[in-house]
């Protein structure tokens, strides 16, 4: 190998003359001088980082103290560093404790250097989650006064609610507070009203008019109480006392029976009361219950059934009970039926649509009052089998519930006329 190294002959040798130069090299760079240059820059690097080292250890060694950048690089250079600036010193520090120590700058001001364990001594340290925090109360004690200054009258609630009427139960810093965090929540949004009545209602321990008109509209007793848990509508006991007031009070300004719309509040009071408490008290009879919805409710053993095969669209109650009556004698099976009725609708309808041929179903209509006698419908049908075609046209013309009747024409002349000239109604009828 040195004889290739050292024969010129051998300079198309490409292995030799990559050897030749890397010997080259290592001559140059193991020379003396390079040598000594080497150790020369160690030396002072060791020499540059000793000030900082003992620097380093000085401020560590004295954490209630409050440094200066003065007085940092001061003391950095009487240890005899001169490599760093005063910039470039604190920075260092800074990234050497990192979390540890507390940086305050400030233009025209030398910075202040101190640790954080030891600054509350010195100085009055606040972080900006206890600032935010003291905000945070303050803003709440502002959001109670103004619920709390809101008016209210324990006995009564607005039933025509709108927007503006539902706003004035919302605290103006609470609506405000709310448009900060989404503009979905501004304050003429429907979500920002009910967030509010909400807070409203749980901070004042009253309901809103908002609260009970969600109640009315969702009706259902199990539905409203898990809302009423929530806090987003009132309890179903305070729902049933509204219904209650509002039908006296509406009793007391105008006649009952001259409103459809105070009727319907009666029928759902009525029906409500006798679903719950009959439900309580697990009785072994069943009970249908019909109110305002078109469905029925069957009360049977604490269990609430709709009764779908007994849905109508009729609103007068007196189709309504002759439509359950005939039901359960040709779909249920039952034999003996008896209807509670003062009404003449109810008894000529009866009367009409009893089936004759039954012998074995027996249908008493009674009196609300003991006074008066009790009707057994089946052998009124049968006795006057003759007027029951005509029956319900001579009813009609005579005056009823949806009919006016004509002057000096009763239920008498209807009857006696009927008897006479049978085929005139009955043609009518047909």
């Amino acid at each position: 190998m040195r004889l290739r190294l050292s024969d010129t002959r051998c300079s198309h040798d490409l292995l030799s003359a990559d050897g030749r130069y890397h010997e080259d090299c290592r001559k140059k760079f193991t020379n003396v001088r390079n040598i000594k240059a080497s150790h020369s820059h160690k030396v002072n690097i060791s020499l540059e980082s000793e000030p900082y080292t003992l620097l380093s250890n000085l401020f560590a060694s004295n954490p209630s103290r409050v440094w200066s950048s003065l007085d940092l690089y001061k003391e950095y250079a009487s240890l005899g560093g001169t490599s760093l600036s005063r910039k470039e010193l604190v920075q260092k520090l800074v990234a050497e404790y990192k979390n540890d120590i507390l940086l305050l700058s400030s233009p025209g001001i030398a910075n202040i250097i101190v640790f954080k364990s030891k600054a509350n001594t010195v100085l009055r340290i606040q972080s900006l989650d206890d600032e935010d925090e003291g905000n945070f109360h303050s803003t709440g004690k502002k959001i109670v006064s103004e619920i709390q200054n809101i008016k209210y009258n324990k006995d009564e609630y607005q039933s025509n609610i709108d927007l503006t009427s539902c706003k004035q139960d919302v605290s103006p810093t609470l609506a405000k507070l709310l448009s900060y965090i989404s503009t979905k929540l501004s304050e003429n949004t429907l979500s920002s009203v009910l967030i509010g009545n909400m807070i409203t209602g749980l901070v004042s321990n009253r309901y809103t008019s908002l609260q009970v008109s969600l109640a009315i509209l969702v009706q259902a007793k199990q539905l409203v109480n898990q809302l009423h848990d929530y806090g987003v509508v009132c309890s179903y006991d305070e729902l049933v006392r509204f219904r209650t007031s509002a039908a006296v009070w509406s009793a007391n300004k105008q006649s009952i029976l001259s409103c459809s719309s105070n009727k319907i509040q009666i029928i759902d009071i009525m029906f409500d009361f006798l679903k719950e408490n009959v439900a309580s008290k697990n009785f072994c009879n069943t009970l249908v219950i019909t109110g305002s919805s078109d469905t029925p409710m069957q009360v049977t053993q604490g269990l609430n059934i709709p009764r779908h095969d007994l849905k109508t669209t009729h609103e007068e109650a007196d189709l309504i009970i002759i439509q359950q009556c005939y039901g359960l004698i040709f779909d249920s099976g039952c034999n003996s039926v008896t209807i509670i009725s003062d009404d003449t609708d109810v008894f000529v309808l009866t009367c009409h649509y009893f089936p004759i041929e039954r012998s074995d179903v027996t249908v008493i209509m009674e009196s609300t009052k003991s006074c008066r006698a009790i009707v057994d419908i089946g052998k009124t049908a049968t006795k006057h089998k003759s007027l029951l075609s005509s029956l319900l046209a001579a009813h009609a013309l005579t005056g009823c519930d949806s009919i006016c009747c004509y002057h000096g024409i009763g239920k008498k002349t209807a009857i006696k006329v009927t008897k006479q000239r049978k085929l005139f109604f009955s043609r009518r009828t047909k």
